[in-house]
């Protein structure tokens, strides 16, 4: 399929029922009937249309003036040496056309006769019996100039014959192949109605349609079906469908598809407006029915000059009778197409093409042609009818794209638009008086004012006309429609309308435009071709309007002039050039000297009152002359540009200490003579006369390969860090200005650095000597503390101290200098010993270190010397054990054993004595006793007693046995309480309590008469019982059991029990005090 891009001035398609452009005709045809076999056809009734055209060619005339007779057609039916009569069509005898079994002449009478397009007598391929005359190709065709309705679809059928080629006898076939041969053959094409049809295609296989590489395609071609004999027409070896895309191309060129019915599309101009482009081949069918032939074999033994007898019933056996039908357009300007034959009684359709952009009239033609060979090629009986029914008088109106008007963008105001009406009678009775109305158009003239009889001549006429584009048209809308109506008076029926028929254009916009050229001439007096110092420049202006508005007026800006405003001409119409009346002389000073004199003008034009575009935006342009002056004197100059870049580590955008400046420098040549070379002078970087470029020439900027670096110091904190530098140029030897004095310029450059800020970070570490490994502190303990300083500031501290109250440091030198970043650990440390005062705290410890800003060399006058010292403070907690008063309480006994039997007796007596141990990790001030059985009660032991510390209370006491203790273990028991020491840790805890207890074996009494053995049984000695220290109240003492063994002041006193035998004093078991707890 060929795509429309191909071909712009086609592609319009500008409403339903303006004439559509020829684009490529996408067809899909499809073959229909099988081997197209008679049996597989139907004869179906064709609903009745309008007839449009109706032509036998079987007389002598034809009497419709619109039949244009080419080449060698011809009436066959026309008297020898006839000529047509005025007024009728050009066809006329067939006189120089008599080579070959052609049909007789002079049968118009019997109307017999036949349309000839070609006899037998072209071809160069030794045709033996096509008689004398033969030549090297022959063609004919017919055309018909003027438009028929195409909305309505078309039904066309003709007769054709086709035969009499020449005998292939001499080409080295074998006998059974030398029969009769056709010669290409027949076209029938329709056209866009809208063109002129004068011309048809390029003869031989294009068969009067398509292009071939010599020549075009018929003009506004829309679709041609080839009756192929030859079978060329479906091959593109000779240039046909050139443009096309590959599938719209025939398979191969190799074969000739001989007897076959093949199609192709639209045409379309190339670049030089010639008909060149498209014709794709869209379908071929070859016919292989003994009944579906396009030709009959013609008896070569005839020779080439029959009986003319003979002759008429052979070319009345040879026709076929053919049938083409468009069907009525769809809404979206498609329809289809059908090729059949008529046999018998029965239409044998044999494509069916869908066809799109179907235009709104049709033109439409025959051709034939025979090439290298010969043949007959014959028409008749043609009938041209819709195939639905018309109104009585049709009109189609149209955008006469033949027009010279014709404007494929659109139309602006002023132009004209060009329209084309064909009126057809579609009625039997003629039409008289015909007239258009159309209130928009002016200047209507139709070819004829009488219309004949449907299918009769001058049954349709073409009408032209036109219609100004107003500036309120062209202002207002973006398109135009026009409707129009025919009229007239039928013979005998009366008036007669016919339908509205509108076309739609596009419209152009006001769109002002202008251009301006602006000349300038020097009055050169000396004649050196450069404008010097007094010598004018005179300017003139030439003004072209651009744009599709009237301009009015067109003025001139010219600054340098001193033109504001000044009118250039009073009136300019679209496409028109013309000079300013305006134009200026300026006069050349010493600034302008070695320059190019540069002047911009600016024209402005505005949009002529009431007319299209007045309220537009004045159209405007600009134009610039330049002219050489002679060169100043020589005078050195040079721009030097310096540029800092600061290399930010920390990204504080200020310069720090150790970060670096990078330094680049660029020069321009502001004066008139070459430098060279250029150097730089930086004493801040050591720079004395080094290169920067090797030449400079005037106007020209250049960065210099010379750079550096400059890295930032302590002594530039806190002020804005300046550099200059000098570049020199110096005049190029033997050059102008060679003994000038260099150039110079100087430039500085300030970079930010930060100010002196000193700043200073203290950590210190605390470390628990842990003797007991509890992970807290508890008395005598010690934690050893150390200390590590940052200079996070930006200037050097010397000295950096240490104070600590608590471990009675002030001002303790930690390190002697300290740069700035810099890590130290202190020289100075200590040590601190906890005591009861700390128990129960979080030991916290702070310290300050002050670090002074150097005043000694090196540091002596750098920045910060004056600041004040910098500071940090850092503590650290060590978690001591909490206050817990604990005592342990031992009670002794001792026998005044006065019989010496080891037990106590009535009369002797037991000293209780006493010692305790502060067992928690607080004083007790005082520890008392309390012992009832003493008569003890809160009796001092001792006054303060240190924790861990034992002591034996001043306290004592004596118990005297009495008989009520006999048989007894007399036990005592003895309460110890420490109480806090006052002002300390613990002062408010409870007191300390622990209690102890003591048994004295005692003789059992007397037994009574008969009472068994009085031997004594075990005493037993409880021990202390430790007091309940939450609640600070003795615990109940519990009594042991009989037989256990008490140690008491390292004797072993024992009693048996009852009833058990004696054992001796090393069988009992001692009782270690120590376990009492």
């Amino acid at each position: 399929m060929v795509t429309s891009d191909s071909k712009p001035e086609l592609s319009k398609n500008r409403s339903r029922r303006r004439p559509t452009p020829l684009v490529p005709v996408a067809i899909v045809l499809t073959l229909v009937g099988g081997a197209l076999g008679v049996a597989d056809a139907t004869a179906e009734p064709r609903a009745a249309g309008s007839h449009l055209v109706t032509e036998s060619f079987t007389g002598a005339v034809v009497a419709d003036p619109k039949f244009i007779g080419l080449g060698s057609a011809c009436l066959t039916g026309a008297e020898a040496n006839s000529s047509a009569p005025d007024g009728a069509s050009n066809l006329s005898d067939c006189d120089d056309y008599q080579v070959g079994p052609v049909p007789s002449q002079g049968s118009g009478a019997s109307l017999a006769g036949w349309l000839q397009l070609t006899d037998a007598s072209g071809g160069n391929m030794n045709n033996d019996n096509n008689g004398a005359g033969a030549s090297a190709s022959r063609a004919g065709g017919v055309l018909f100039n003027q438009a028929l309705p195409a909305s309505a679809g078309l039904h066309v059928e003709f007769d054709q014959a086709q035969y009499g080629g020449f005998v292939n006898s001499t080409q080295g076939a074998p006998e059974e192949e030398h029969r009769n041969w056709g010669a290409d053959g027949i076209s029938f094409f329709l056209t866009n109605g809208n063109f002129t049809l004068s011309q048809t295609g390029a003869p031989g296989g294009s068969l009067g349609y398509s292009q071939s590489q010599s020549r075009p395609g018929v003009a506004g071609a829309f679709l041609g079906i080839g009756l192929d004999a030859w079978g060329n027409f479906s091959r593109n070896y000779t240039g046909q469908g050139a443009g096309c895309e590959d599938r719209d191309l025939s398979p191969g060129n190799a074969g000739r598809l001989q007897d076959s019915i093949a199609v192709r599309g639209a045409g379309w101009r190339d670049g030089n407006d010639e008909w060149t482009q498209g014709y794709c081949l869209l379908e071929a069918k070859q016919l292989t029915s003994p009944d579906l032939t396009l030709r009959e074999p013609w008896n070569s033994a005839l020779g080439g000059s029959p009986d003319p007898v003979v002759r008429d019933a052979f070319a009345e056996q040879a026709q076929r009778r053919i049938v083409i039908e468009i069907s009525p357009t769809n809404a979206d300007g498609s329809a289809t197409a059908t090729v059949g034959f008529w046999v018998g009684e029965s239409m044998i359709p044999v494509l069916t093409a869908n066809v799109e952009n179907v235009p709104a009239t049709y033109k439409f033609g025959f051709a034939s042609s025979t090439g290298n060979a010969g043949d007959v090629h014959l028409l008749r009986n043609l009938e041209i009818s819709t195939i639905n029914e018309l109104t009585g008088l049709t009109l189609v109106k149209q955008e006469d794209l033949a027009s010279p008007l014709y404007s494929a963008e659109g139309y602006k105001a002023g132009d004209q638009i060009p329209y084309v009406f064909t009126v057809t009678n579609t009625g039997q009775e003629p039409i008289q008086d015909l007239e258009l109305v159309d209130d928009r158009a002016d200047g209507i003239v139709c070819e004829s004012l009488t219309l004949g009889p449907a299918g009769k001549a001058n049954s349709s006429v073409t009408c032209t006309g036109t219609h100004t584009v107003t500036p309120e048209e062209a202002t207002n809308s973006t398109e135009f429609t026009n409707t129009a109506r025919a009229k007239g008076i039928a013979d005998p029926s009366g008036d007669i309308e016919s339908n509205d028929d509108s076309v739609t254009v596009p419209l152009i916009a006001p769109s002002p435009k202008l251009e301006l050229k602006k000349n300038a001439r020097l009055n050169d007096a000396n004649g050196n071709g450069l404008g010097d110092v007094g010598e004018t420049v005179t300017y003139t202006f030439e003004v072209t309007n651009r744009g599709n508005v009237t301009l009015a007026p067109v003025t001139i800006t010219d600054e340098m002039l001193g033109l504001t405003g000044q009118e250039c001409v009073s009136t300019l119409a679209p496409g028109v050039t013309a000079s300013c009346a305006t134009s200026g002389t300026y006069t050349i000073t010493q600034d302008d000297l070695g320059k190019n004199l540069k002047n911009t003008a600016i024209a402005t034009g505005t949009p002529i009152t009431d007319a299209p575009g007045a309220n537009a935006s004045p159209a405007q342009d600009e134009a610039s002359t330049t002219t050489s002056t002679s060169p100043p004197a020589p005078a050195p100059a040079l721009d030097l540009k310096k540029h800092a870049s600061l290399n930010d580590a920390n990204g504080n955008g200020l310069g720090d200490v150790g970060e670096t400046v990078t330094y680049t420098f660029e020069v321009t040549n502001t004066g008139n003579v070459t430098l060279a070379p250029v150097t730089i002078t930086d004493e801040m970087l050591g720079l004395t006369g080094q290169e920067c470029v090797s030449t400079l020439a005037p106007g020209v900027t250049a960065s210099c390969a010379t750079s550096g670096t400059y890295t930032i110091t302590q002594d530039d904190l806190g002020k804005n860090l300046k550099n200059t530098a000098i570049a020199t140029g110096t005049p190029i030897t033997d050059a102008p200005g060679a003994n000038a004095s260099p150039a110079q310029d100087e430039a500085s450059t300030t970079t930010s650095t930060s100010p002196p800020a000193p700043a200073l970070d203290l950590k210190k570490h605390a470390s628990l000597n842990d003797a007991n490994g509890n992970g807290l502190g508890d008395v005598g303990e010690t934690v050893t503390y150390t200390f590590e300083v940052t200079n996070t500031g930006n200037v050097t501290l010397a000295p950096v101290t240490i104070t600590d109250e608590m471990l009675g440091l002030t001002g303790q030198e930690c390190v002697s200098t300290l740069a700035p970043g810099d890590t130290a650990p202190c020289a100075t440390s200590g040590t601190y010993t906890i005591t009861q005062d700390d128990l129960g705290k979080n030991l916290v410890n702070t310290a300050i270190a002050t670090g002074t800003p150097g005043t000694d060399t090196p540091e002596t006058g750098t920045p910060g010397a004056n600041a004040s010292p910098a500071q940090d403070e850092a503590s650290t907690t060590t978690s001591t054990s909490p206050p817990a008063p604990a005592l342990d309480l031992k009670k002794h006994a001792s026998l005044n054993d006065a019989n010496g039997n080891g037990l106590g007796d009535v009369g002797e007596t037991v000293t209780y004595t006493f010692e305790v141990t502060n067992t928690g990790n607080v004083t007790l001030a005082p520890v008392t006793i309390t012992d009832e059985m003493l008569g003890l009660t809160g009796q001092e032991c001792v006054s303060t007693l240190a924790p861990g510390d034992t002591a034996p209370c001043a306290t004592s006491g004596t118990y005297t046995i009495t008989q009520d203790d006999l048989g007894k273990n007399l036990v005592n028991t003895a309460i110890a309480a420490g109480t806090p020491e006052a002002g300390t840790p613990g002062a408010n805890a409870g007191p300390a309590v622990d209690s102890d207890t003591v048994e004295t074996p005692v003789r059992a009494p007397a037994p009574p008469t008969g009472s068994p053995d009085d031997g004594i049984g075990p005493v037993v000695h409880t021990g202390g019982m430790a007091a309940d220290r939450s609640s600070s109240s003795p615990t109940s003492l519990a009594l042991l059991a009989a037989g256990v063994t008490l140690a008491l002041a390292g004797v072993t006193i024992a009693r048996h029990r009852r009833g058990l035998p004696k054992r001796r004093a090393d069988e009992f078991t001692h009782i270690d005090r120590g376990s009492r707890r």
